[in-house]
């Protein structure tokens, strides 16, 4: 057996079977004080650590390479992360580097740079002037009522059967849905690719009619910022200037964001 690297399993009571790489004995295997077992470095390079390091590269190819197609190649590449002292990640995150003529920037102690830039952006998140989203987010919108859509709501009873419906005067929130898509060339929420990823309310005062013409002139302004910790919604009243309060609905993981 390979020299036992990187994971250790403690108190394992049985090694694997002999077919398996790991070992070739299917009696318990024992290591120093028999509570251990190794994994050889192919194994794990196989196994454990070489698909994650695959998608990595994959990952930063493909900023790479969006780069270079909108006229912004990379000079440099840093490697920072904990997984960045791995040597496998090292020699694949430079022979990358070397394909798209940049050099690789490697930190002396990576795990220790982690901790450190999170207290400085804690202590001022100005530091992070900018970030790369991953995915491209959007909403659905529907275009002002004209003919042409007169003409496409004709077989489902147009004009009698949609005018003469009785509306009462009820609406207490506005709803949207929030989508996203891996492509950043994305016009429309029918695209391949593209999902839903939330739905978001917004609280409408209980007098909001009363404070306009026109239920068409009441505007309510939402706005979505990236770029620090987190995605946050800020939502507001026009008329007022005062703050609405909006509910994320996220599809696994639903967040409320009261007023502020």
């Amino acid at each position: 057996m390979s020299k036992p690297i990187g994971y250790i399993f403690r108190h394992l009571a049985k090694c694997a079977p002999a077919s398996s790489p790991i070992c070739a004995s299917s009696s318990p295997l024992p290591l120093l004080d028999g509570s251990a077992i190794g994994w050889s470095e192919e194994v794990l390079e196989a196994r454990v650590v070489g698909p994650v390091v695959g998608r990595i590269i994959a990952t930063a190819e493909e900023v790479l390479r969006e780069g270079a197609r909108a006229g912004s190649a990379a000079s440099k590449v840093l490697l920072t992360g904990g997984l960045a002292g791995s040597a496998l990640l090292q020699r694949r995150a430079a022979a990358m580097a070397a394909s798209h003529r940049a050099q690789l920037l490697l930190l002396r102690s990576p795990s220790a740079s982690v901790v450190t830039g999170a207290v400085l952006f804690g202590q001022l998140p100005a530091r992070v002037s900018a970030r790369r989203c991953r995915l491209t987010y959007g909403v659905e919108i529907r275009a002002t009522w004209s003919s042409t859509h007169e003409y496409s709501n004709r077989m489902r009873g147009y004009p009698a059967a949609i005018l003469n419906d009785e509306v009462y005067r009820s609406q207490q929130r506005v709803t949207f849905r929030m989508y996203a898509t891996e492509s950043s060339a994305a016009s429309y929420t029918a695209e391949p690719g593209m999902r839903k990823v939330a739905e978001v309310e917004l609280e409408l005062p209980a007098d909001w009619r009363s404070k306009v013409q026109s239920r068409f002139d009441y505007k309510l302004e939402a706005e979505l910022r990236f770029g620090a910790t987190e995605i946050t919604l800020l939502a507001r009243d026009l008329q007022t200037r005062n703050a609405v309060a909006a509910k994320v609905s996220w599809t696994s993981d639903p967040v409320s964001l009261p007023a502020v």
